[in-house]
């Protein structure tokens, strides 16, 4: 139980891990907005849950290094065909011993992610002595001039931290490193306070790579870099389904209300688990919805603070001050020590420098203001210690405070300055974007846009829509003026993410072949219901290639918007643009689907019809089966088919009665299908019309009937199985060989003793195929009764060689071996000597070496 040798002495960390479990047992409460005494999770009664310990089942997406070096050269569709989905857990244990990266974006859950895994293999470590001891690494608090040391001293203070009397140093660390005795869980790529620190960490990184698992995070691959780690894994924005459960299990009585006042604008606010919580926690003290993200943080900080108890001690003047001292420290911590880095960690003394430096000249005792304010704002606000260190409680908050200092600049800076100073770094995109939705002034946010263009035309299309949508036209308007080739031009167009784009794109489709295929695959990413009622509509106008492109794309579509617009498509006059629909609603999965595909069975083209029965069948929703039974009686026979396949794909006992009467359909293709639906049914009541198929005209209903039955290890069957082994041509369209065979093997299925002796006596039946076929199947069994007869086999032309063989798996059979023996040594046929010597190999006994 966490022992670890090798050292000189033994270790035991069983202390360690113990602090573990009690520390993370509750992680939820430990990557959610709440001040240090948990104010927030206090209010948490039985209406309401735990924000993050709603469990979203997040998911995570492969992403391969060379789909992303090959993104210029290759297709869409050959980028896709390394994708793998995976819930978060499980996808960052799988690929851990290889080194993974963990991308996302900011209040996805990868600190969270952590979290519940530091716990799991704590679990896990505490009654497994060989499992890996796992250690979290926080890079935020490696030191600006980071060493070879750094990340063992980060290791060493975590499990100080847990167990301050574990007795290890560094030398320590570095030989469990190099036994593989460690997983690291290393949080943070993107917060690493320097280049220096960055290209450390890579060192460490690949000095034990062959030895140690390491899941890293970060928050995209453009910040702070891939670390040279191959396998990626990206966190996948919550689905309108996972979003909707968390709003009205967080908000029971208010739920409702919150859902319709957003009307298709769920998916803006809470792609992820912390801005689903934040716009739930605003919702349930004012019930309005701000029309932005950026309305939705100020509304929230200010909201968090008003709250605050009137009777908590503060210093004079403290709580009017907070606001701009908050705005002036992220700002500073953003700005860094250098230009291309920010702190995400200071020291108390910095912190209290910032503040000083804001208040000198504003207030009296500035030096003194600092420091009282400052501790008034680590008890009660949105900022806390850790680590000896001073963050923001998340990175989220410190940016969305940076871009409120950010806007009260603006107006004063020049072009020069806004470009030089803060569109030409990374590190300013989102608060940019955030203080792009709160400037009111048109002027203001078509410069920032017109700037931000010049510096970087991905930079400036994501500010574009940024904006206030009453802005949004001539914020694109900037980008439409470019000098730009097509492509590139829709590329920008898209990035806004803005639904002004729409009608562009679609007018696109009417361009070049290149144009279109982009414009449309633009469009399905868009997801919207404008673009994609848009885009299914001009499918047929587009070459076959592109049109099976953008399905594809389609299918990876979420949201509930985009479900809307597929259920307006279903609608269509086209029947081949109203297919297309069923296939997509079907691979989304979505229950709200299920109306509008039960009106679509009675569409009046019968692939439509097809379509929608075959996607039923795959939904597995009950709220089908009467609309699947009726559509039994479809005049179309492959319609008929599909349904059959559906209800049995269903499992409904209550279709059994309905499917028997079907039995007797016209088309021997729909009788097969019944019986296979019956066989999924897996009801004794289905016995009796599987034996009555086997009497059906044509084979492939008998072979079906035949399967089934030994699939549901039926006793009852087992005359019509004997009587199936003297199965005759019935039909110049008929061979009787594959009922035999079916018969033979499905009998080998059941099994059981009756079953045997039927088989024993086949092994002598006047038909070949059959003799040959039992031969075979008693190949898969261990059955000392058969031996006799498949001895005697070895005389039969068409069925020595499977009777040598099935005597070669009888394991530990004497009478086989003497059998082949006999057989190796004294019979003519030299094929049925050769195929004794290779059964004796198989057998590998004792006898067959004397």
């Amino acid at each position: 139980m966490g022992l670890i040798y090798g050292m000189g002495e033994e270790i035991c960390f069983d202390s360690y891990l113990r602090s573990l479990v009690n520390a993370y047992q509750q992680w939820w409460r430990l990557y959610t907005l709440t001040d240090a005494t948990g104010r927030e999770s206090q209010r948490v009664g039985s209406d309401r849950i735990a924000p993050a310990f709603f469990d979203f089942g997040l998911m995570v997406q492969t992403v391969d290094k060379e789909k992303v070096e090959s993104q210029k050269e290759k297709g869409e569709e050959e980028k896709k065909e390394k994708i793998e989905r995976l819930p978060v857990l499980d996808g960052i244990c799988k690929y851990a011993a290889e080194h993974v990266l963990l991308v996302g974006r900011p209040g996805s859950g990868k600190s969270t992610a952590l979290a519940r895994l530091l716990l799991q293999e704590a679990e896990i470590a505490l009654s497994d002595r060989n499992a890996k001891i796992p250690v979290l690494v926080e890079l935020r608090y490696l030191p600006s001039e980071a060493n070879e040391s750094s990340v063992c001293d980060r290791i060493l203070a975590f499990m100080h931290k847990h167990d301050p009397a574990l007795d290890i140093d560094e030398a320590g660390i570095k030989q469990l490193l190099r036994q593989g005795r460690l997983l690291l869980l290393v949080d943070g790529v993107n917060e690493l306070p320097s280049d220096r620190g960055r290209v450390m960490v890579n060192q460490f990184r690949e000095r034990y790579q062959k030895t140690c698992p390491m899941i890293f995070t970060t928050r995209e691959l453009s910040a702070g870099g891939d670390l040279g780690i191959a396998k990626r894994l990206e966190m996948q924005p919550l689905t309108e389904p996972q979003m909707q459960q968390f709003v009205m299990a967080y908000l029971p009585t208010q739920g409702e209300r919150l859902l319709r006042q957003l009307s298709g604008r769920l998916r803006e606010f809470g792609q992820t688990p912390l801005l689903l919580w934040m716009l739930c926690s605003l919702f349930q003290h004012s019930e309005q919805i701000p029309p932005n993200l950026g309305m939705v943080f100020r509304a929230f900080t200010v909201g968090y603070g008003d709250r605050i108890k009137q009777d908590v001690t503060l210093s004079k003047d403290s709580r009017a001050w907070w606001g701009r001292l908050l705005q002036y420290l992220a700002f500073k911590m953003t700005c860094g020590e250098s230009l291309t880095e920010l702190q995400v960690a200071i020291s108390r003394r910095e912190a209290e420098q910032f503040l000083l430096e804001f208040l000198r000249g504003k207030v009296e005792f500035a030096d003194d203001c600092a420091v009282r304010w400052l501790e008034d704002l680590l008890k009660h606000h949105l900022i806390q210690i850790s680590n000896d260190r001073i963050e923001f409680r998340h990175q989220l908050i410190q940016e969305y405070y940076a871009a409120e200092w950010l806007l009260g600049l603006l107006p004063s800076l020049s072009d020069a300055r806004l470009q030089q100073g803060y569109l030409n770094y990374l590190k300013w995109t989102e608060p940019l974007a955030l203080m792009l939705e709160l400037v009111e002034g048109e002027e203001q946010a078509v410069r920032v846009v017109r700037l931000a263009l010049e510096v970087d035309l991905r930079l400036g299309a994501r500010l574009a829509g940024a904006v206030r949508e009453c802005f949004h036209t001539q914020t694109i308007n900037c980008i439409l003026q470019l000098p730009l080739q097509s492509k590139l031009k829709l590329d920008c167009l898209a990035l806004t993410g803005s639904e002004k784009v729409v009608p562009l794109l679609i007018q696109a489709l009417e361009t070049q072949v290149d144009v279109r295929w982009h414009a449309a695959y633009t469009l399905s990413k868009l997801g919207s219901k404008a673009a994609i009622v848009g885009l299914f509509q001009a499918l047929d106008h587009l070459e076959p290639d592109v049109r099976n492109k953008v399905a594809d794309a389609c299918k990876q579509l979420n949201n509930e918007v985009a479900l809307l617009g597929l259920l307006q498509v279903l609608e269509d006059q086209k029947c081949s643009v109203r297919w297309r629909a069923v296939s997509i609603l079907e691979r989304l999965g979505r229950e709200a689907a299920i109306p509008a595909l039960l009106k679509a069975l009675d569409d009046p083209n019968t692939s439509v019809r097809k379509e929608v029965a075959s996607s039923l069948g795959r939904l597995g929703s009950e709220a089908a089966i009467p609309a699947l039974l009726k559509a039994l009686d479809d005049p179309n026979t492959s319609v008929r088919e599909e349904v059959a396949f559906a209800l049995g794909k269903l499992g409904s006992e209550a279709a059994i009665p309905r499917l028997l009467q079907l039995l007797d359909d016209s088309d021997p293709n729909v009788r097969q299908r019944v019986v296979f639906a019956l066989g999924e049914l897996g009801s004794e009541s289905v016995i009796s019309g599987l034996i009555q198929a086997l009497d059906d005209q044509w084979s492939v209903v008998r072979v079906a009937a035949i399967d089934t039955i030994g699939k549901l290890k039926s006793e009852a069957g087992i005359p019509g199985l004997i009587q199936s082994l003297n199965d005759t041509y019935r039909s110049v369209y008929n061979t009787d060989r594959s009922v035999c065979r079916s018969a033979v093997y499905a009998l080998r299925e059941l099994g059981s003793e009756s079953a045997i002796a039927v088989l024993v006596k086949a092994l002598e039946h006047q038909n070949s195929c059959v003799r040959e076929a039992a031969a075979h199947a008693f190949g898969q069994m261990n059955c000392e009764v058969a031996i006799p007869g498949l001895i005697k086999a070895l005389d039969d032309k068409s069925a020595y060689q499977s009777a040598a063989k099935a005597l070669g798996n009888q394991v530990g059979s004497k009478a086989a071996s003497a059998g082949l023996l006999q057989a190796l040594e004294h019979h003519q046929n030299s094929y049925v000597r050769g195929a004794a010597a290779t059964a004796l190999g198989e057998l590998g006994c004792d006898t067959a070496l004397t």
